[in-house]
Parts: structure tokens; sequence; C-alpha cells
């Protein structure tokens, strides 16, 4: 298996990847699957920075006694201004305080998404296998013309789709597979990697070798799937499905081949 040894620009990035992966606490895509922020950390970042900020003015009202609610809410704001001295330099202080988390956390985010980065664009160990479900942080590596990953695989929902993958340099040949199935047996799957089209794509596994005066200089592997014929499901009767569909994407996995 080659051993890449990865570089940060940031000194607090690298010492935290070292310190996750150090004697394999953590592989590489199970921590790049911890890096990985969508829209609902936004939205839970937008939600603090609102509640962060308290304020003892809040409207005063009457609940009970009509009658008497005008004595009341009269009563309740001479509390409130004679206890402003003790009550506001509180609530400034713990204003102040929820700032400075808010602030942190903002700056965590960043930290963290600048290393999902970089993890997502190290290259891979050769010699094992990367799904392609929901669960999976290989999804990273899917480009244009691929539907919402499920749970054991992803559907192409273009005629064509892109899967771009971060390889270390070799001098040896690679062995790539391809595991995935086609939505009806009659459709063409054809496999295109760094501009050489390698050929047409069974059912479950395929293998294909990539030359190494191919991917001299290479730090990406591109592999483009040409699908013709894609169809919706519910065209062919098989449900009410009316995404375009081709090709199920289950794994790809290289290998490094023999000197």
């Amino acid at each position: 298996m080659t051993n890449v040894k990865y570089k940060f620009d940031n000194l607090e990035h690298e010492v935290l990847y070292e310190s996750l992966t150090v004697n394999k606490m953590i592989d590489k895509i199970e921590l790049s699957r911890l890096f990985s922020f969508g829209t609902s950390m936004i939205k839970a970042i937008r939600s603090l920075e609102i509640l962060s900020i308290n304020t003892g003015d809040f409207p005063i009202t009457h609940h009970k006694y009509k009658r008497f609610g005008g004595i009341s809410v009269f009563i309740k704001r001479c509390i409130r201004k004679f206890l402003r001295w003790y009550i506001n330099p509180i609530i400034e202080r713990q204003n102040r305080y929820n700032t400075e988390v808010v602030n942190i956390i903002k700056t965590l985010c960043k930290n963290v998404e600048e290393i999902s980065v970089k993890v997502k664009n190290l290259p891979i160990d050769y010699n094992q296998e990367f799904l392609f479900n929901q669960y999976s942080f290989a999804i990273n590596y899917l480009g244009a013309g691929f539907s919402t990953p499920e749970d054991n695989f992803t559907w192409t929902n273009q005629e064509t789709a892109e899967i771009k993958i971060p390889i270390p340099l070799t001098k040896t040949d690679l062995k790539l597979k391809i595991r995935g199935k086609r939505l009806t047996p009659s459709q063409i799957i054809e496999i295109i990697v760094n501009n050489h089209s390698y050929g047409k794509v069974k059912d479950y596994d395929t293998d294909f070798i990539i030359k190494a005066d191919e991917l001299l200089g290479q730090n990406f592997l591109n592999i483009i799937i040409n699908i013709s014929k894609p169809h919706t499901p519910k065209e062919l009767g098989l449900g009410d499905d009316l995404r375009t569909l081709g090709f199920a994407l289950i794994a790809i996995a290289l290998y490094e081949c023999d000197s």
C-alpha cells in the first residue's frame, strides 16, 4: 500500500489531523466524514447569534385580574426600574460571554471546513474499496450527473456522470474495479478515464487496467460514465420514480498492479 505524507498550510490543522489519525484511531475517510458540514450547521450558528443577545426590557403585560391590569403593569415597571442597576450588568456580561462563545464556534467551524477541503483532496490509499452510499465520504468524489446518494448506492441521473478521485503519483499500472448495476440490461455504460476510453461496464463487478504511462504526473483520476438510453422507473413500470436513471454506482476500488 502506498504511504503518502500529507501536508497542511496551517499548523493547527496538521496537529488536529495527526492527533485523530495517530495509531489508526480513526482513518482518513472517517475523519473526512466528521468534517462534513452542511446548511444545518449554518442555520444553527445563525440561531445562536440571535439567541446570544438578551435584554431585560421585555414587554410587560398583565394576564389576570383585568380590573387591576393597569395597576399591575405600573407596579411591574416600577420594580424593573428599581432593579435595573442590578439586572442590567448581569445581562451585559452574559451577552458578552454569549458573543465570545458564538465567535469561537464560528472560528472552529471555519477551521473544520478548511480541513474538510484539504482532506477531500488528499490522495487516497490504493488497495481499498470506496462505497458510494449516503453514509460514505466517498460521495464527495462525485461530480455532475449523480442523484442524491441512497442507502446502498448512488444513481446517475444524466447521460454523463463524473467522478474525480485524488490519487498518489504512481509508476505502476492500476486496476480499477467498478461495482454497480444498470437500470435495464439494454443500457450501454461506457467508462472513460483521463480522456481514454476503457470499454463498457457490466452489471456488478467490472475491472479495467489503467496503464502507468497514462497516469504520469496525474494527481486525479477523472472518470466519466456515459449512459445510453437512461429511463425513468415510471416509464418502465417499475414504480412512480420520475428521475432519469441509468447506472447505480455501488463501489469503486483501485489496486496497484505488481511492477
